[in-house]
């Protein structure tokens, strides 16, 4: 079914663009999802296609500073923001839909969103992790240098340097590469989609490079961990040719992460590049 865009207002006054993908019959489930960096939710309408036929409805919206719902938040923590955001639209799909699950599913920067949501709201069914971040040992020096960057730019501008320093080795593993995005997914298909989107690529802010790497950070340190709900189910999804998550290797390291403080955790490991959806 096609998607039934509309507008949802946040609590800052923010109007996100969601669109809202619906079964052919009433739901017996909710997902929503948070998409990943430097692209849009229009990019999972296959996907939600697909979690239509399992009897989901499926909200998907435009995160903060991408596609139709754009913008710059320099004055605040975009991650926070974007997690208030999730919240949201959770009030809004539990509204229309009441007494049903609910899982969030967040894609690479959206896992980053989707851990810190986790950590504030409650009421959710499950967490499913797909492609996480896990650059922890470049985020420190990414985050630092979006922060020097930004007290000379201003934390709503962009800066390539600061893209290239985070993302610039991913395609080396695949060289001699076709395109700058090969690292992406091993269809070349859904590689020129996405070169070919113009809402797709482009420099983030340094504001939220900052705040994406802090909340990586933040993310991974125990205390922080503990604050999600010990009988909430987490599904990771990997692929161990994906550089974001070190080649699986940090989803490893996140699947014990949650191990410790006693999270449900599974893992699925996939003979892919970046999950791209």
């Amino acid at each position: 079914m096609k998607p039934l865009p509309f507008t949802l207002r946040t609590k800052d006054g923010t109007n996100l663009f969601v669109r809202k993908f619906e079964p052919d019959h009433f739901p017996k489930k909710i997902v929503l999802i948070a998409h990943g960096l430097a692209e849009h939710s229009g990019r999972y309408e296959r996907f939600a296609s697909v979690l239509n036929k399992a009897s989901a409805v499926v909200y998907a919206h435009d995160q903060r500073e991408h596609g139709e719902t754009g913008g710059a938040f320099p004055e605040s923590d975009v991650i926070d923001l974007m997690a208030d955001d999730v919240h949201t639209l959770f009030e809004k799909a539990t509204s229309e839909y009441p007494d049903i699950p609910v899982y969030v599913f967040g894609h690479s920067m959206g896992t980053v969103v989707v851990r810190r949501f986790t950590q504030v709201y409650k009421g959710i069914t499950g967490a499913i992790l797909c492609a996480p971040v896990h650059l922890l040992d470049e985020a420190a020096n990414v985050r630092d240098f979006a922060k020097e960057q930004a007290s000379i730019q201003g934390r709503g501008e962009r800066n390539e340097a600061v893209i290239g320093q985070t993302f610039g080795s991913f395609n080396t593993p695949f060289e001699p590469a076709r395109t700058a995005f090969d690292w992406l997914s091993r269809d070349d298909k859904e590689v020129d989609k996405y070169i070919e989107d113009p809402l797709c690529g482009g420099a983030a802010t340094l504001g939220l490079m900052h705040d994406m790497m802090n909340a990586a950070l933040e993310n991974d340190k125990l205390a922080n961990v503990e604050k999600m709900d010990r009988d909430l189910p987490v599904l990771i999804l990997s692929g161990d040719k994906d550089p974001v998550t070190d080649f699986s290797d940090g989803a490893v390291h996140m699947k014990r992460r949650f191990e410790d403080v006693g999270l449900q955790v599974e893992l699925r490991d996939y003979t892919e590049r970046a999950m791209s959806f």
